[in-house]
C-alpha cells in the first residue's frame, strides 16, 4: 500500500485531517512540521525566524526524505510544494492529495493562530495569504487529487479524501 500525502495552504487542514485519515485506516500519521521541530529542538517559527526561509525549506526537503518509507499518512508543510525534489519524493511515496480551501475559508481559521505562523506575523497577513494563495496554486494543482475542503468538518474531508484517493487500498 502507497502513502497519502497532503499538501495545501496553511490552515487547510492537513494535520487535522491527515491524523483522521491515518486513524480510520490504522497507519502512521506524520505532519512534517512536527517532525522537523522535534528533530531540530525548536518551533517552526523559531526556526524560520534564525536560521531563514530557505534554510528551513533545506530541512523540510531532508526529513520528507526521511521519513519511514511505510503506507502512511503525511501533512506536509504548505510550502513543501516549492521544490521540484519534494514533488519527485512525494510522488515516489505514493499519492499527492491537495486540499484546497478558498480565501474566505483560510482566512477564518488562520486569523486566531496567524500570530504562530511565520508568514502572517505582519499587518498584512489576508494580503499576504493571498499572494501565497496565488503563487502556489498551479504548484497545488500538480497534485494527483484535488478535494475542496470547504466548511465541512474534518470528518468528513477526511471521507472525501478516502474515497477520492481510493485508499487506503491504492
Amino acid at each position: 500500500m502507497q502513502s497519502l500525502i497532503l499538501v495545501g495552504m496553511m490552515g487547510s487542514g492537513k494535520s487535522t485531517i491527515g491524523r483522521a485519515i491515518a486513524e480510520v485506516a490504522e497507519v502512521p500519521f506524520h505532519d512534517l512540521d512536527r517532525v522537523i521541530a522535534r528533530n531540530l529542538g525548536h518551533t517552526v517559527p523559531w526556526l524560520f525566524e534564525r536560521l531563514g526561509e530557505q534554510t528551513f525549506r533545506d530541512h523540510e526537503a531532508n526529513e520528507l526524505r526521511q521519513l519511514p518509507n511505510e503506507a502512511c499518512v503525511i501533512a506536509t508543510g504548505g510550502g513543501v510544494v516549492l521544490r521540484e525534489d519534494n514533488w519527485t519524493e512525494m510522488r515516489r511515496r505514493g499519492k499527492v492529495v491537495w486540499l484546497r480551501a478558498s480565501l474566505e475559508v483560510l482566512a477564518v481559521r488562520l486569523e486566531r493562530g496567524r500570530m504562530r505562523r511565520p508568514l502572517l506575523v505582519h499587518d498584512d497577513w489576508l494580503e499576504r495569504v493571498q499572494a501565497i494563495l496565488d503563487a502556489r496554486t498551479p504548484l497545488y494543482s500538480q497534485a494527483d487529487i484535488i478535494v475542496d475542503v470547504s466548511d465541512e468538518e474534518p470528518e468528513v474531508v477526511a471521507r472525501h479524501v478516502m474515497e477520492a484517493s481510493a485508499w487506503p487500498s491504492l
